[in-house]
């Protein structure tokens, strides 16, 4: 088996074989004045204040460059009303018409009205000082995965639908 220590002895009498010692040097000394750049009070003060930027509650919700709200609090209302809260029955009928998921049309569209596992951790994983315009549009404006491993799972439906084997 070879060990730690010969493999960086075979490293550096290839690296000396090919003339790249001065290369090494060069990279050896970047990363030293990069190294000592970031250990001075400046840099991590700098750093610190990077990290916790504060905006006013109205950017932080409609992004960098707004200064109010562009819809108004009773169109919301009305949408949600009317598009988002449903009763029993029409979970049912939902449920019923979007069987087929990536097939049905209708399940896009009620995939983009609410919070699903499969968007849930981008919502709660975001930060607050992450601007929200991106994850609306990555939320509401997303295009389907066309991976080929699930257009053959698509393809093949019954195919995994038995017991795992072992093979052995």
């Amino acid at each position: 088996m070879t060990t730690h220590t010969q493999i960086c002895q075979w490293v550096n009498i290839m690296v000396y074989l090919l003339g790249l010692s001065d290369l090494c040097d060069e990279r050896a000394s970047m990363l030293d004045k990069d190294r000592d750049r970031k250990a001075t009070d400046e840099y991590k003060l700098q750093r610190q204040k990077s990290k916790h930027v504060s905006s006013t509650p109205l950017q932080h919700h409609y992004g960098l460059s707004s200064q109010q709200p562009d819809v108004s609090p009773e169109l919301c209302l009305e949408f949600y009303r009317r598009d988002v809260l449903v009763t029993a029955e029409q979970a049912q009928a939902i449920e019923r018409a979007t069987q087929q998921q990536s097939d049905s049309p209708d399940w896009y569209r009620q995939c983009r009205l609410r919070v699903t596992a499969s968007n849930f951790g981008k919502i709660a994983r975001r930060r607050d000082s992450t601007p929200v315009g991106n994850l609306i549009k990555s939320l509401l404006y997303s295009k389907p995965v066309n991976a080929p491993s699930l257009r053959w799972g698509t393809q093949h439906p019954n195919m995994m639908l038995g017991k795992p084997t072992c093979r052995r």
